[in-house]
């Protein structure tokens, strides 16, 4: 904040909210029953949250959410000194019983909450960092009226820049998130098979997500030979065949941090084409791994996978073959063509070896992983192997 001349940061994105403070409302776990609503966006006014950040180290950082949420949210936790509640006043009940009312009597905005988080640091009159992109222009027109001796600049960049190294307790929840899912997948592959249906899997992933403290966010599972769709979901109701491919991606998330995380498989008597191609799909995960080093640009990452598949007749068919993952599904450091972006220690990885093939449909391979000064580690212990199924 200092280098970029940044008295204070309101961040507006779910994402970064949940990254600053851990208030975590992108996806629904157990854990936060009284949040399951949180990406609706109108209850009789705009649901926004925000959460301010001072430089000064000496002042308040806070979260911004509806007043009536605060005990439940402080009772779960998350890192903000203060809480500053918006309401829109309604009917004070006359109780003479053991009702409760929630309704506080008063009236306020969710941005006349930040702006008087931020004024009670100090920082009505300095330079304010905003998430242009995330920030809609009402709500940045409302925080220019009542701050009008601030100066706004865009931090968005920047946060994402700041989240690819992650700290231990990120690390904590990505071992778990891909804890649960490598045994989820060992589940389904069990009973993958002749006979049963892809529904039928997404449901043994959901009854083993959720029994295990986690929460769904994606998958692909199972459609038919040479037909089944990447981006395909829910999965077809239509039994599992002789002779059908499988391509299996799943998401699980921990306490806001998930997996991205693919396998392939195949039904005897199999598919000639897959075994010829997917080999193409492994050595060029091994060319991503060797070339992930600290320091490495991420176009130059990209390449080495790119030209392997080249070699074997293929290509990176979005091109792509990899990025960032944290609180985010995709973050940066970006493995595409041309990305400037660098790689570091402490950034966590998805390797993504992804080609279509005329007549079969998409290859796909996906492993998360963490760097260290020695090279990129996978978060997964399962084989990358084409998956036999009888």
């Amino acid at each position: 904040m200092e280098q970029a001349r940044v008295d204070f940061i309101l961040a507006s994105s779910r994402r970064n909210v949940g990254w600053l403070v851990d208030h975590q409302t992108e996806h629904w776990t157990w854990e936060h029953a009284i949040l399951h609503m949180m990406e609706k966006e109108y209850d009789g006014q705009d649901y926004l949250v925000f959460a301010g950040f001072p430089r000064d180290p000496g002042k308040r950082t806070f979260l911004v959410e509806f007043a009536h949420r605060e005990e439940a949210i402080r009772r779960r936790g998350v890192f903000a000194d203060d809480y500053y509640g918006y309401w829109h006043k309604g009917r004070i009940p006359e109780i003479t019983g053991d009702g409760l009312s929630l309704e506080q009597d008063w009236t306020r905005t969710s941005v006349e909450a930040a702006v008087q988080g931020i004024r009670d640091n100090g920082c009505d009159t300095g330079t304010i960092g905003v998430e242009w992109p995330r920030m809609s222009a009402a709500v940045l027109e409302e925080l220019r009226r009542l701050l009008p001796k601030a100066k706004f600049v865009d931090v968005f960049g920047m946060l994402f820049d700041l989240r690819q190294v992650k700290s231990a307790e990120e690390m904590r929840r990505f071992r778990r998130a891909y804890e649960v899912a490598t045994d989820t997948y060992r589940r389904v592959f069990q009973q993958a098979g002749v006979g049963v249906t892809p529904q039928e899997l997404l449901l043994t992933e959901m009854q083993s997500i959720y029994s295990q403290g986690c929460s769904f966010s994606f998958a692909h599972i199972f459609s038919g030979s040479g037909q089944h769709d990447i981006a395909f979901t829910p999965p077809a109701d239509r039994a599992i065949e002789p002779g059908d491919l499988g391509l299996f991606d799943l998401g699980v998330v921990y306490e806001g941090y998930g997996t991205d995380y693919a396998r392939m498989a195949e039904v005897a008597p199999g598919n000639e084409k897959l075994r010829r191609y997917f080999p193409a799909i492994l050595d060029g995960r091994k060319a991503i791994e060797q070339a992930l080093r600290p320091g490495a640009k991420a176009g130059d990452v990209f390449l080495a996978g790119a030209k392997v598949l080249e070699e074997h007749g293929l290509a990176a068919s979005i091109s792509c073959l990899g990025h960032g993952i944290g609180i985010g599904c995709h973050e940066k450091p970006f493995l595409v063509a041309n990305s400037e972006d660098r790689i570091e220690v402490g950034q966590t990885l998805v390797i993504e070896m992804y080609a279509e093939v005329k007549g079969l449909g998409p290859l796909l391979m996906e492993d998360g992983g963490y760097m260290t000064e020695e090279g990129w580690h996978s978060f997964s212990p399962l084989s990358t192997e084409i998956l036999q199924l009888h």
